[in-house]
């Protein structure tokens, strides 16, 4: 995936320019404001890069299985059988997949819907939560963890919950963080 490279070093970028025009409080090593427009373009770059995508590890069958899914005859079928399904069948994967279908919303769509769902809560976390922005979107890089929104598209969206989830418990937003 020698295409990620320029996407690394450019988000790389975006994230020093944020980090370094944002106003921080050099005592307590914290910001006291983060610079947002570049952290914007930033995320904007990385989200389009992961939706745009054609190939890497599971996506050919994510495109697989969304290509050969059946088409809903009405709105009404596309809810029809998920009542018998079992938890391990991905009801919701499911659901959002004939939801696409039903529109006749093509695959190139139907993956940068996941990777804004999956990147956005990411990347919020980070802004949100990070005491060097920069720093942080290196190891979301080194780490594996934007290769793995490529990949891994279920399990992405679920850790983009459970980032949505934390954020809710430390905010003591008890029935959301249940609810996520």
């Amino acid at each position: 995936m020698s295409e990620l490279l320029p996407v690394f070093l450019v988000s790389c970028l975006l994230s020093w320019f944020s980090h370094i025009f944002s106003t921080k409080d050099d005592i307590r090593n914290t910001y006291i404001k983060k610079e947002k427009i570049f952290f914007a373009i930033m995320a904007v770059i990385m989200t389009v890069f992961v939706g745009l995508r054609v190939s890497y590890n599971d996506t050919s069958a994510y495109i697989h299985a969304y290509n050969i899914a059946s088409v809903p005859d009405s709105f009404r079928g596309i809810f029809e059988g998920l009542k018998n399904s079992s938890i391990s069948d991905h009801i919701l994967y499911v659901l959002i997949q004939r939801i696409f279908k039903y529109y006749s919303i093509p695959v190139q769509q139907y993956l940068m819907f996941y990777a804004v769902i999956t990147l956005i809560p990411y990347l919020w976390f980070i802004n949100k939560y990070s005491n060097n922005v920069f720093f942080s979107v290196f190891l979301t890089y080194t780490l594996g963890v934007y290769t793995f929104c490529c990949a891994g598209l279920k399990q992405s969206v679920a850790v983009a919950f459970c980032l949505i989830a934390i954020d809710c418990f430390i905010n003591k937003k008890y029935i959301l963080f249940a609810l996520f």
